[in-house]
């Protein structure tokens, strides 16, 4: 999904022939800074929030039933 909106993009893409796409690392790490630039800890998450795993799960059960 971060792919596919743009919002990670593959330093070699190398899918459109069989291979696995290639993310540079310090580009990962520039997209997680961006993530969470500006964001404010909290202990639990509240009404509208999510951590990171939760709000990926979340996003791939969407993802797979509007595919159905």
């Amino acid at each position: 999904m971060l792919y596919r909106t743009g919002l990670i993009v593959p330093r070699v893409r190398a899918s459109d022939h069989g291979a696995a796409d290639q993310f540079a690392p310090a580009d990962l790490d520039a997209f997680l800074d961006r993530l969470i630039d500006g964001a404010e800890p909290v202990e639990t998450a509240g009404a509208g929030q999510a951590d990171i795993p939760d709000a990926a799960s979340s996003a791939a059960a969407a993802a797979a039933k509007s595919s159905a």
